[in-house]
């Protein structure tokens, strides 16, 4: 599965295994868009472009973050080591 499919994955409901849905690519385009340096992580402000992204798509999640403006809590709950960047192995572990 592609790395960004799997981090976007976070916040979309689990898929047939093996099968991709036209959701799973619409978030990928998302967290492309949002992972500006293409590192794979997400910085502060990358996360918040993602979570406005998803909620555009209508993640129910993303669209509470989004309306109340709690994107900093968001982003403390998955940088879980504090340093500033949610790597992709602390936004696969959120998904858990």
């Amino acid at each position: 599965m592609n790395r960004f499919v799997m981090i976007a994955a976070m916040l979309l409901p689990t898929p047939v295994h093996g099968q991709v849905t036209a959701a799973d690519e619409a978030a990928e385009a998302v967290l492309r868009q949002a992972d500006a340096n293409g590192d794979g992580g997400l910085s502060r402000d990358e996360f918040r472009d993602f979570m406005q992204g998803m909620a555009g798509l209508g993640h129910r999640a993303a669209r509470l973050v989004s309306t109340f403006g709690v994107y900093g809590i968001a982003f403390r709950q998955i940088d879980t080591d504090g340093d500033g960047w949610a790597s992709p192995a602390e936004l696969a572990a959120a998904r858990d």
